[in-house]
């Protein structure tokens, strides 16, 4: 697994514990993380985020997480408190709530739930890394042969005269690149038109032949 992508995520999953934990206004600034999680939006891609990390356990580790995004299960008792500090002496009893032990989300020290937390969070990165491979294995081989036909009509603009560059990120962390020819046509417009133009075809092709079996009935 690539370790600069997990190092990506576990920065990000930081810059979103700030504060009140994780938000739409976050997830907003962060397009390629959206697509990372297979979503279109930022409300999206917090419903998803919330998914995975609900679904790691309820282990210190992924007790740490929540609490650190501010994720809760509704019954854990994680709110948002003012920031992580606050909430890291809430579950671990360095607050003044004097609750005993066995109600404490985390037993353990304030250092003990930063290990945890950045334990959990790599792991975390694992588990979306992971869900995107098996999607992109799974992924039909119809849309493998349209991006390889949006890729070779890229390179084929790349050499038109006049044509300039207009840059669509579309996955991550790869960015393909739509052209805009001279006439000011996309190469995505060239291969729509293409493929309607090839279903006319193949229905013409289908009347005639079924024209021809007609005569060949009545001879």
């Amino acid at each position: 697994m690539d370790n600069l992508r997990v190092g990506w995520l576990i920065e990000l999953f930081k810059s979103f514990r700030a504060g009140d934990g994780l938000t739409t206004d976050k997830l907003r600034k962060e397009h390629e993380f959206i697509l990372l999680l297979g979503v279109q939006t930022a409300e999206d891609a917090k419903d998803e985020l919330e998914a995975i990390v609900l679904g790691m356990g309820d282990g210190f580790q992924a007790r740490a997480v929540r609490n650190s995004l501010v994720i809760s299960n509704g019954t854990d008792g994680i709110e948002a408190r003012g920031g992580p500090e606050i909430r890291r002496k809430w579950a671990t009893g360095q607050d003044t709530s004097g609750k005993p032990e066995s109600d404490l989300l985390i037993p353990r020290s304030i250092t003990s739930h930063v290990i945890y937390e950045r334990k959990g969070f790599e792991e975390l990165a694992k588990l979306i890394l992971d869900r995107e491979t098996k999607r992109t294995e799974s992924r039909s081989p119809v849309v493998d042969t349209f991006q390889q036909a949006l890729r070779d009509q890229d390179e084929q603009l790349d050499s038109a005269p006049g044509s300039k560059q207009v840059t669509s990120t579309l996955s991550t962390p790869r960015r393909f690149r739509f052209r805009k020819s001279s006439d000011g046509t996309t190469c995505l417009e060239w291969t729509v038109s293409l493929v309607v133009y090839s279903f006319y075809v193949f229905i013409a092709i289908m009347w005639l032949w079924l024209v021809v079996d007609l005569i060949r009935g009545f001879t």
